[in-house]
């Protein structure tokens, strides 16, 4: 015949195998949460620190009855060997025959560029590297004067 006091020992015993286990199991999620973060942050950091940094940036840029002034830098780590200026999303002007090393400047005056005062219009550049790759600097608007 079961007491009341059996029953309870019964289940206090129950409940503390059951808290211990759940504990064990939430360690464990920890530790594999943990493991995993250590590796994806190794990972990451060799990852970026093998890429070659490619860049390119347009630094002043005016446009003046249809003459549109640029000047831009490579900020990468690669040497570019061409440039493309884009105006309004179509090729304006190019440059293949250019050795622009890492930390260079270029600039340039493209003419006769349809162009309304006071609207503006996107201008991007587009490279070609050392390597064969191909970047771009960010678009940037420029008003009409």
């Amino acid at each position: 015949m079961l007491t009341i006091q059996k029953v309870n020992k019964v289940r206090a015993k129950r409940s503390k195998r059951g808290i211990s286990e759940m504990i064990a199991a939430i360690i464990l999620v920890i530790i594999t949460i943990a493991i995993g973060a250590g590796v994806y942050i190794y990972v990451t950091g060799l990852v970026s620190h093998n890429q070659v940094k490619n860049a390119l940036q347009i630094t002043e840029v005016s446009l003046t009855g249809g003459d549109l002034s640029i000047t831009g830098q490579n900020t990468g780590s690669l040497t570019i060997n061409s440039l493309t200026v884009y105006f309004k999303g179509v090729a304006a002007a190019s440059a293949t025959s250019i050795t622009l090393s890492p930390g260079q400047t270029y600039s340039t005056v493209v003419t006769g560029l349809t162009a309304t005062p006071g609207n503006e219009y996107p201008v991007y550049v587009t490279a070609t590297t050392v390597n064969g790759g191909t970047i771009a600097s960010p678009v940037v608007n420029v008003l009409s004067q």
